[in-house]
């Protein structure tokens, strides 16, 4: 989750507060490498989305995993 340039040559160039930015998350003890639920979508939106990938009958959709 970052942003990267890319000059006229076509290499990515990340920016130097990007890259500062992420140094600054892994230096954090706290952080633990998860995606926050709001990356993931609403509910409703990960429900709708197990029953086309599963099928609306499967035991995951069911059991609501």
């Amino acid at each position: 989750m970052y942003g990267v340039y890319r000059p006229d040559d076509n290499l990515p160039l990340v920016l130097p507060s990007v890259r500062l930015a992420k140094q600054r998350l892994f230096d954090d003890p706290t952080w633990n490498h998860e995606y926050p639920p709001s990356h993931l979508g609403t509910a409703g939106f990960r429900e709708e989305t197990a029953k086309l990938i599963f099928g609306e009958g499967a035991e995951v959709v069911r059991e609501g995993r």
